[in-house]
């Protein structure tokens, strides 16, 4: 008799990332047989390009019979760079096959992002009468805004009594703003 080792290699995730930033993802090496294998190694086969880095870190280069041990794949992004790419490796043992896999990843550019709370105004109003209505802008980007100005449909009886002009908001700040509404 005799018994065939191997072992696949499966990515957990694909990796997504913000520029600058840097990320490890998790590759799983999981024994397709009861016996181990010693030996392993992860290189670097294809660089992506574009100034992105990628290291390999094994957490074992022994792999128990039918157990797993992770790789880490440490992706770096530049700054000022985004979109698509992938990384090819290879993971190979003396005593078993060797595996090819592509590791994409996608890296998002930091930009600001404006939410409003509520996303939309309903405020009952009686004629004669004035009402205040208020909501909040967050930045929940990744870069600072500039400074924002709020502007109002050219209404005689909507006005802007809070926030009209309001400083650059920083990643997570928030702003109010307060409407005055006479109709």
């Amino acid at each position: 008799t005799f018994t065939l080792s191997g072992f696949s290699a499966r990515l957990v995730e694909n990796p997504r990332l913000t520029e600058g930033a840097t990320v490890t993802n998790i590759i799983v090496l999981q024994n397709l047989s009861p016996v181990g294998i010693n030996g392993l190694s992860a290189e670097i086969l294809q660089e992506s390009g574009a100034g992105f880095g990628m290291n390999l870190a094994l957490d074992a280069t022994s792999l128990a019979g039918d157990g797993t041990v992770n790789l880490r794949a440490i992706i770096t992004a530049p700054p000022g760079v985004g979109g698509q790419g992938a990384f090819r490796i290879g993971i190979s043992s003396p005593e078993a096959n060797s595996v090819t896999l592509d590791v994409p990843f996608t890296c998002d550019l930091l930009r600001s992002r404006l939410q409003a709370t509520p996303a939309s105004l309903l405020v009952p109003m009686v004629r004669g009468e004035q009402v205040v209505a208020q909501f909040t802008v967050t930045n929940t980007g990744g870069r600072a805004t500039a400074a924002l100005q709020t502007l109002t449909p050219p209404i005689p009886w909507i006005r802007i009594i809070a926030g009209e002009h309001l400083s650059a908001l920083a990643p997570g700040e928030t702003a109010t703003i307060s409407l005055l509404l006479s109709p």
